[in-house]
């Protein structure tokens, strides 16, 4: 599940009304990683608004527009891909699933650098971690339950050029096609950079920005549920839940 932001092949969808759901994960807001890397997006995971860093090369100005992207959604990394609840599955439902999905996972964590995502700029692993493997295969299986189908066009709005069989055949099984052995953790620094001397002076801001808290590994504790009331709407967290397998 390389659970990639929203593409401009998408906006056409944006229009729709519905609320929709996501399990994510979202770093403890006490940590000091997590501080500094809602301050680059500019708002933290209930939406509030945060003072841009002033870093040398990129004024705040250029930052906002490098991050307008992930900022719709915050700091996260997806588990289940966002999806509008089916009919019959009520919110309460979907947290009390998400409540048991916790607590039979174990914490564990997660070694971390900077890096590049196609074109976009993430935190990513230093190295494969089974454990974030396994939470969000998990994470792709026990909500689906709750996913309503998406329609033929938003089906086809996430269908690029080339894509193999494999992930086509995730996208009509589970509404996504970066899932399983097509996931790639990460979470989302900036929007598509197109410009390599743009991309490269992001990177190295970045890497002094966020290299410092990144000697550690980063506590994974929790799961989330964000909502998103409509698709004009940026994503909120909704609930934190420990793990407590």
């Amino acid at each position: 599940m390389t659970s990639r932001p929203e593409s401009c092949r998408e906006t056409r969808l944006l229009a729709l009304p519905e609320p929709r759901w996501a399990v994510f994960f979202a770093s403890d807001p006490a940590h000091p990683l997590t501080n500094a890397a809602q301050a680059w997006l500019g708002r933290d995971a209930s939406g509030r608004e945060l003072p841009r860093p002033m870093v040398p090369r990129l004024p705040p100005r250029a930052i906002a527009a490098l991050t307008a992207a992930p900022g719709h959604y915050g700091l996260h990394a997806t588990l289940k891909p966002p999806f509008a609840l089916k009919a019959g599955a009520s919110p309460a439902a979907l947290t009390q699933a998400a409540r048991a999905f916790a607590s039979a996972h174990a914490p564990f964590a997660i070694e971390l650098e900077v890096g590049a995502l196609g074109s976009f700029l993430a935190l990513v692993p230093r190295a494969p971690c089974s454990a974030m493997e396994a939470l969000a295969a998990d994470a792709v299986r026990e909500f689906e339950p709750f996913r309503r189908p998406e329609s033929p066009e938003q089906r086809a709005a996430r269908i690029r050029p080339g894509m193999p069989p494999r992930q086509l055949q995730y996208l009509e099984d589970w509404g996504y096609p970066y899932v399983f052995e097509d996931f790639r953790f990460h979470l989302t620094l900036t929007g598509s950079i197109q410009e390599h001397t743009l991309s490269d002076t992001a990177r190295s801001v970045l890497d002094r920005l966020l290299g410092p808290l990144l000697a550690e590994p980063l506590p994974v504790t929790d799961v989330c549920l964000f909502h998103q009331p409509d698709r004009t709407a940026p994503f909120r967290l909704h609930s934190r839940y420990a793990l407590a397998g």
